[in-house]
């Protein structure tokens, strides 16, 4: 087979008296040509797959390994919630925030889903703010900022409000002597819970509120009722002998320096006082308890 003669298939040009040259190369020729090109592509590709290979299985090994560092984590013993803390509450008892929160003792800490209790806390609109967060080995802790209510509002003070104006659910819990107001005349539906209100009525309320707390004089003590069912009959109610102050809207400072004075002067005739209607600029209406007006 190396003796024979193989024509190329590639012919050269004509030489100058016309005859066709061609290329002839032994069969040793062409098998070297051919086998020699052909065993490095082959050992390339060995080494490529080689290579390969090795990065899929490092790859799988350490993929392996974090899903069994994992599973160890979440399986053992050494991880489980042995306590669950809390601080911040005051008025909302412990027992209700876990049974809300529902994280249970003995589970393992990194199957607890802080977001979700996060989220179940957050529903109830008496929180102002919650956050969650694990101390190993196995302490959950929960951190509570309760709204402080400065109100209940309708009579059967089914719900409160605080001093940023949002409403939430009466909380039960005993106040540790905190004065509380009363807003009648006033509603709430189930749709503004944990919202900042947009009653113009009880904005102004809340305005006097603060204002009742600013003064702190003895003569306003008792007020603890706010007739809420219109801006321009607003009234201070002390609840005990049902006397009522009628401020109206609007210039309290003027009406409350008025009625102090009032109670000031009539020190002795106070308990006899039915009715005083601060809404007149000059003057004020002042009822007894028998009938006479000054």
């Amino acid at each position: 087979m190396h003796n024979k003669i193989l024509f190329s298939k590639h012919r050269k040009k004509e030489n100058a008296s016309g005859v066709k040259i061609y290329r002839v190369s032994t069969a040793a020729e062409v098998e070297r040509a051919v086998l020699k090109p052909a065993g490095k592509d082959a050992k390339f590709s060995f080494l490529k797959l080689l290579k390969y290979t090795g990065l899929i299985l490092t790859a799988a090994g350490i993929i392996y390994a974090l899903y069994a560092g994992v599973n160890k984590l979440q399986t053992s013993p050494d991880f489980e919630v042995k306590e669950v803390k809390i601080s911040g509450s005051r008025y909302v008892s412990k027992n209700e925030i876990l049974a809300t929160a529902k994280i249970e003792l003995r589970k393992n800490m990194f199957t607890v889903s802080l977001s979700e209790a996060t989220a179940k806390l957050k529903a109830n609109s008496q929180f102002k703010a919650v956050s969650i967060k694990r101390v190993f080995p196995g302490i959950v802790e929960i951190c509570i900022t309760e709204r402080e209510p400065v109100a209940y509002i309708g009579e059967n003070k089914a719900y409160q409000i605080d001093t940023e104006g949002v409403t939430f659910p009466a909380i039960k819990s005993f106040f540790h002597g905190k004065r509380l107001y009363t807003f009648t005349g006033a509603s709430v539906s189930v749709n503004e819970l944990g919202r900042k209100t947009a009653s113009p009525v009880l904005r102004q309320a809340l305005a006097m509120v603060e204002k009742l707390e600013q003064r702190g004089t003895p003569y306003l003590n008792d007020v603890m009722i706010l007739d809420i069912s219109c801006l321009e009959e607003l009234a201070l109610i002390v609840p005990n002998t049902k006397q009522i102050y009628r401020f109206g809207d609007g210039n309290w400072d003027e009406k409350f320096d008025k009625l102090i004075c009032l109670l000031k002067n009539l020190n002795e005739r106070k308990k006899d006082i039915v009715y005083v209607d601060l809404r007149f600029r000059d003057e004020a209406i002042v009822q007894f308890g028998n009938n006479k007006k000054n």
